[in-house]
């Protein structure tokens, strides 16, 4: 039987740092967290694009997942632009 690695979260198995884990999964929950408010929004594209002051080419990078394509600022940005505040805690 092979030796089989387990992961809390995919990123963990994807990125070869536990500070590259971590930051991969707070950028993944900012996004799927817009995402998720677009949809209840029920906006098009057009409409994401300019609630979120974005273009609708990086609007569809959003929607797609493309998580290399966005930083934290852009990110925090998005979620100022839709009205919203970004809360962190730190676990112990």
């Amino acid at each position: 039987m092979e030796n089989e690695n387990t992961f809390v979260n995919v990123w963990d198995a994807l990125e070869d740092t536990p500070s590259d884990s971590q930051k991969m999964k707070l950028k993944s929950e900012l996004m799927t967290d817009i995402t998720e408010f677009i949809k209840q929004k029920n906006w098009d594209k057009n409409s994401a694009a300019k609630n979120c002051g974005l273009t609708i080419p990086r609007i569809n990078d959003l929607l797609k997942g493309k998580i290399n394509n966005f930083s934290f600022d852009s990110l925090f940005n998005i979620v100022s632009a839709l009205g919203h505040k970004v809360k962190i805690s730190i676990e112990y």
